[in-house]
């Protein structure tokens, strides 16, 4: 037990540390960026490719950075939320991407829904849901968010038309560090990709929340999630 808090202690102390020199580099890069016109195609390139790694580092850092403090999470303040506007507020701020990359962001199906929850771990779990849903669906597909009570139970459903999920992988998409291969359809992450955190986080917070989280998936068809919260 002392060696799994000290291993979370110190992936908390070196994720911290690292925010700071990746957001210098980040905020560097993007000013060089802005004035690409005195920049050769080469190095605007070159550029380009390193913020986007160091996006990908930024987000690996964050997620350590909420594992490792896994246990101050179930401790963070509940409060009575409404499920469909917490659902809405983070879908939101996806619809800039999802119109960038030519998706369409649905999320007119939400209904009310009260339900006990720590808010700030509830907006993560959804937006890694979405942000997965987004990321490896291609140009042309659609990602619905819906939410709904059944019996006395609050429902979060977030499906996709994207790549699919393998049958073999199914089983190991909420441990940390897992990626399913999905490389094989060109184009349809324009070279995003997550840390391999996201799930794991998500099934996590479900886990603290009592809540059951699933999916269902058909390669080349699409991917739902489904996450089921004991309804106030």
């Amino acid at each position: 037990k002392k060696a799994l808090e000290s291993q979370q202690a110190f992936s908390a102390e070196a994720s911290h540390e690292l925010r700071t020199p990746l957001a210098v580099m980040r905020n560097g890069i993007e000013v060089l960026l802005r004035g690409k016109e005195n920049l050769s195609p080469e190095t605007a390139a070159v550029l380009k490719s390193n913020l986007e790694e160091i996006q990908a580092m930024s987000v690996m850092t964050e997620d350590l950075l909420h594992l490792s403090r896994g246990k101050a999470i179930s401790s963070d303040k509940y409060e009575k939320v409404d499920l469909a506007a917490v659902a809405k507020f983070v879908s939101e701020k996806f619809s800039a991407l999802a119109l960038q990359k030519g998706i369409k962001l649905d999320f007119s199906d939400l209904q009310a829904v009260p339900m006990s929850a720590a808010r700030p771990a509830l907006e993560r779990m959804i937006k890694n849901i979405v942000q997965n849903a987004i990321v490896y669906t291609p140009s042309g597909g659609r990602v619905s968010v819906r939410v709904r009570q059944e019996n006395k139970l609050a429902v979060l459903e977030v499906e996709d038309t994207g790549l699919g999920i393998p049958e073999k992988d199914l089983p190991h998409i909420f441990d940390r560090f897992y990626k399913v291969d999905r490389s094989r359809s060109a184009g349809a992450n324009d070279g995003q990709t997550g840390s391999g955190l996201g799930l794991a986080i998500a099934k996590q917070i479900a886990d603290q929340h009592n809540a059951m989280i699933d999916v269902k998936s058909v390669v080349n068809h699409g991917t739902k999630f489904r996450v089921v919260f004991p309804a106030s």
